[in-house]
């Protein structure tokens, strides 16, 4: 060892506010401090650690691992999200309001329409999506 676990850690946390600070300003990237919890830092972390001792160096198994971590989340809050606008809108209706037409579909839809098959649940060319 040139360098401990800690020390690699201490650096790699270092480079991901970098790497935050330089896609600040793209509303699609998910940033990885100050929680350093996300599955993009979960896979770094063990492409570093792991990437040696991986089948030919191949990274592909930890990458579509925590590609599938990251559309779990993903879906699990959408689905969250479409369960409290159904509640929302029950309120509405109770209270005698008048909801907004489009107050669940739109969540409804995207929940529907979740890309199954672009690794990480957005559009692709190969999904039809862009």
């Amino acid at each position: 060892g040139l360098a401990t676990e800690a020390q690699v850690i201490e650096t790699l946390r270092r480079v991901a506010v970098l790497v935050d600070g330089q896609n600040a300003a793209d509303p699609d990237y998910r940033p990885m401090s100050p929680a350093y919890s996300s599955p993009e830092w979960r896979a770094a972390l063990e492409l570093v650690f792991s990437g040696c001792t991986a089948p030919n160096g191949y990274t592909e198994e930890s990458l579509t691992r925590w590609r599938r971590a990251r559309k779990e989340t993903d879906a699990a809050a959408l689905r969250d999200d479409v369960e409290a606008s159904r509640l929302n809108l029950a309120l509405l209706r109770e209270a005698g309001e008048r909801p907004p037409a489009e107050a669940v579909l739109a969540g409804e839809q995207e929940l529907a329409t979740y890309r199954q098959g672009h690794s990480m649940g957005g559009a692709s060319y190969y999904s039809g999506g862009v």
